[in-house]
């Protein structure tokens, strides 16, 4: 019996966590948020596969303050919140009359044009670069089907069998014999 000398491709030790996958989004992701259900949809395209992830909206216990600045020329109020392990800190604009946000951060009176969401590991910062202004108010919207959405539990386990699929092929090594 002859064996081939292999490269091991291992990514990580195998003796330590499974690697992590990380999405910071791309522009086929869309969310749609109901803000007078709380529910959301986040179609997702990963692996090829485009999934239709359904959850709850998180409810935020926002302290309005007074302090202000100025974004892309708006004047925006300061909030905060506490979510489970974080902080929140948004800039809202209460001359666009909308309780919407980025993510599923939302809920002030006025649009979310800027968060940092802070906690013991790492921060995140996300801030409107523009706006754009439709005009007219016959805009539709056409949510996703509900019938062919899943829980972001269904969606996180296979996710993870995907990412089991390619670590069994990348960790097959490279055959290196002539």
């Amino acid at each position: 019996m002859q064996f081939c000398k292999k490269i091991d491709n291992q990514q990580y030790d195998k003796d330590g966590p499974p690697p992590i996958i990380v999405s910071f989004g791309s522009d086929d992701n869309k969310h749609y948020s109901d803000y007078d259900t709380g529910i959301q949809y986040i179609t997702y395209t990963m692996f090829s596969t485009s999934r239709t992830v359904k959850k709850d909206l998180p409810t935020y216990d926002w302290q309005l303050t007074r302090d202000t600045k100025k974004i892309l020329g708006l004047e925006v109020r300061k909030a905060t919140a506490k979510l489970d392990n974080n902080s929140i800190i948004a800039w809202y604009a209460p001359k666009i009359p909308y309780k919407a946000g980025p993510e599923d951060v939302w809920g002030l009176p006025g649009l979310i044009l800027e968060y940092k969401l802070n906690n013991n590991d790492y921060e995140i910062h996300v801030f409107a670069k523009e706006l754009d202004y439709l005009e007219g108010n016959n805009v539709k919207i056409k949510f996703p089907d509900d019938s062919e959405a899943i829980s972001q539990e269904e969606y996180q386990k296979q996710i993870m069998e995907e990412a089991k699929k390619m670590e069994e092929m990348y960790s097959q090594g490279v055959d290196t014999s002539d």
